[in-house]
């Protein structure tokens, strides 16, 4: 009889149907099963194991991995594997033993510690039903080291353009370093994006909308997937990688210039006495400075540029003065009137003033009246001569029984010579 059911050893020669013999060695193993649990003295079969399980490490070897990687492979036997597993082993790490399952496994390796360098490596077993082992080495370089990344570019205060030039130096600083694979930039701490490096430095261009909440995230990965988590900035201050750069300020447009009092004469524009300039100013990101600039060219001369408070601007105006005792000021101004925001940009209006302070000379020629009763019994004419340095607008005239001239309120705008205008002074129309 041959015992219980169960797998047993035996010592045997087998002759196969062909007569051809198979000769045991050592290494050689039968499984024995009875064909029958209630017929134990019948036939039985034995299975000739002669190969070991089959086992493939896919992930690529002799490349740099970091503290973390992840080792996967296939495994299968026609025997079946024992425990259905594969063990992995080797110096510096925790021996595991991952499932096999529909013929794959994988394996997160945890490497901390591992010595960093070439030419380390690990060793993956897998042993079939029938005690039968394959042993496969996994040949890797190690590097857990992040690499150092740090921005030179002064980021601090307002900035007048969207788009910035950024650089800074990055190094992979293990005797034996994997190098660096990547530098990157985000705006929003997800989005990431290339940075060119090389030769230990980096450089790009970032883009921002006006505001002065922008932020600046940098990290660099080198060939081992070690990744930055903190990188310094321009003060030399350490910066964690989620947190970045804040308050980057940006704009890019100039403040809202409103000058409402010479804006509104009419054109040509022409004063006898003080020009006042006044208005509003306006800035939503950056804020307005206090301070605007007026700038004037007298003909060939110029320019010369006046500052004005901007609490004067906005309120009571700034009134450009001119001196009609002497005349001195008189002739063609092109004013240029300039308002900046905080960031330094600028925003203008532009004026041609002509300001003349000299009265206009009019003589008159009046007929003779009768000499013996100073008086007129018919028309009167009355003719007159008009001068000016600057070219003459308009004339009136007004018949009064008083020897005061009549006031006249210096309203020009009279149509026609229909028109009576205060005091009934009428236009002469030419």
């Amino acid at each position: 009889a041959m015992g219980t059911q169960g797998t047993k050893s035996l010592v045997m020669s087998v002759t196969d149907a062909k007569g051809k013999a198979f000769t045991f060695d050592a290494s050689t193993k039968l499984r024995v099963v009875y064909a029958s649990a209630q017929a134990q003295e019948s036939a039985l079969s034995v299975s000739v194991d002669t190969e070991d399980p089959d086992l493939v490490i896919n992930t690529a070897q002799n490349e740099w991995m970091g503290t973390s990687f992840t080792l996967s492979g296939t495994a299968a036997d026609e025997a079946g594997l024992n425990g259905n597993i594969v063990t992995i082993s080797g110096a510096g790490i925790t021996t595991a033993t991952p499932a096999v399952a529909g013929g794959n496994w994988t394996q997160l390796i945890d490497a901390s510690g591992v010595a960093e360098g070439t030419g380390k490596t690990l060793t993956v077993s897998a042993t079939d039903g029938n005690g039968r082992t394959r042993s496969v080495s996994f040949l890797y370089k190690y590097d857990k080291t992040s690499p150092t990344l740090a921005l030179s570019t002064n980021l601090s205060g307002w900035k007048r353009t969207s788009t910035l030039a950024i650089a800074g130096t990055v190094v992979d600083p293990n005797a034996q370093p994997s190098g660096i694979k990547s530098v990157e930039y985000s705006t929003d701490g997800s989005a990431w994006n290339t940075l060119t490096f090389g030769a230990g430095a980096w450089s790009g261009n970032v883009t921002y909308p006006d505001s002065a909440a922008n932020v600046l995230y940098l990290r660099a990965t080198d060939n081992a997937n070690n990744v930055t988590s903190t990188f310094k900035d321009w003060l030399d201050a350490d910066i964690a990688v989620g947190t970045g750069i804040t308050g980057i300020s940006v704009d890019t447009a100039g403040p809202v210039l409103t000058e409402t009092v010479v804006a509104a004469a009419v054109s040509p524009k022409s004063y006898n006495d003080d020009v006042t300039f006044k208005g509003t100013l306006t800035d939503a990101v950056s804020g307005v400075n206090p301070t605007l600039t007026l700038s004037y060219m007298k003909g060939a001369v110029g320019p010369t540029d006046i500052p004005i408070a901007l609490a004067t601007f906005t309120g009571a105006g700034y009134a450009f003065a001119v001196d009609p005792a002497t005349h001195a000021d008189d002739g063609s101004y092109e004013y240029t009137l300039k308002a900046y925001d905080v960031a330094g940009n600028e925003s203008s209006v532009s004026y041609t003033v002509a300001v003349e302070t000299v009265k206009p000379a009019v003589v008159t020629n009046v007929v003779a009246s009768d000499a013996a009763s100073g008086k007129y019994n018919g028309e009167v004419s009355i003719k007159a001569s008009v001068s000016d340095d600057n070219t003459m607008k308009s004339l009136y005239w007004q018949v009064s029984a008083s020897d005061t001239v009549p006031s006249y309120d210096g309203d020009l705008v009279k149509a026609n010579a229909a028109d009576i205008g205060d005091d009934n002074w009428v236009r002469v129309s030419s």
